[in-house]
């Protein structure tokens, strides 16, 4: 693709607060044409049909603004990666939900070998344990844990990751400035100093309940596979593994998820696998990413974790 132009830029960011702008007909615009400028018609575009005989006024007003405020992000530590750039996530390019922007806090890397650790965020006990053995397996093999900074499982995995000292990524429903729940505050600010925090959301945004479903589009494409440890009839889960299918990813359940209706079903689907113990777990991670056989000599024996 060509390259782009701070203008070219500016009117993504500037598309990304527009009533009526469907993202993906720009995305895919942008990508048809092969041209960044693209989206600066688009918005163009946009402002002749709502706003008529002044629209080159607010173009040029709108660019500036946008401008202005991807400077103080960046200022602020916040990166702004257009779909056009370079440094964008790779793995999200190829997902029918490929944000126009996302914005980060914390290190890129090449998450190619990253694995999303999902449940619900009323985890049990024993579905912590099984999301701390889990993490603890991926991370001493060099496997980046990516998981939702909700309550539950996700706490346990980031925080397990961390404490290890391993690379974990939480992709969140709100903006990268904000926190939710803000129990997670600190968790929060100690993944933004050593891994990741990811969103397609504009900075300020707060949380809302559909965007936690979105999110969840973007956490399974981002992720090589998704591991489900526990979840519930209701559980926005059951959307990861459902865009995960749809995205080609791989699908791992942990046994005792199948007492859940719609995971039992999600079993018999291509590229969904059942997990019964570590073991398992293990030989289906090998086969997935195709690293050498995970190191077991940290881990405790498989049999006790999935009882």
């Amino acid at each position: 693709m060509q390259p782009a132009s701070t203008s070219a830029r500016s009117a993504v960011v500037a598309l990304l607060g527009r009533r009526g702008i469907k993202r993906r007909e720009v995305v895919n615009a942008i990508l048809e044409r092969d041209d960044p400028a693209a989206g600066i018609e688009i918005l163009e575009q946009h402002l002749r049909e709502t706003e008529g005989l002044f629209h080159e006024s607010s173009l040029s007003e709108l660019l500036e603004y946008a401008e202005q405020q991807i400077v103080a992000w960046e200022d602020a530590g916040i990166g702004v990666h257009t779909c056009f750039d370079p440094d964008y996530p790779q793995q999200l390019r190829d997902i029918r939900e490929m944000p126009l922007v996302v914005f980060t806090r914390g290190s890129l890397a090449d998450d190619a070998r990253a694995v999303a650790v999902v449940g619900t965020r009323r985890a049990s006990d024993e579905g912590i344990q099984r999301t701390r053995h889990i993490a603890q397996m991926l991370a001493h093999n060099g496997i980046t844990v990516v998981s939702g900074l909700a309550e539950g499982v996700d706490t346990a995995a980031h925080q397990t990751a961390l404490d290890l000292g391993a690379r974990t990524v939480a992709v969140i429903a709100n903006g990268v400035d904000q926190c939710y729940p803000r129990s997670n505050l600190g968790l929060q600010a100690e993944i933004t100093q050593t891994g990741l925090i990811l969103s397609e959301y504009l900075p300020h945004v707060r949380p809302a309940k559909w965007q936690f479903l979105e999110r969840n589009a973007i956490m399974s494409g981002y992720a090589a596979a998704t591991i489900v440890v526990e979840a519930n009839e209701r559980s926005g889960t059951r959307t990861q593994v459902q865009r995960a299918l749809e995205h080609g990813r791989p699908v791992i359940l942990l046994d005792n998820v199948l007492s859940v209706s719609w995971a039992k079903d999600a079993a018999t689907r291509p590229n969904v696998q059942v997990a019964t113990n570590l073991t398992d777990l293990q030989d289906v991670i090998n086969e997935l990413l195709t690293v050498p056989p995970l190191a077991t000599e940290h881990l405790p024996s498989a049999s006790p974790i999935f009882a």
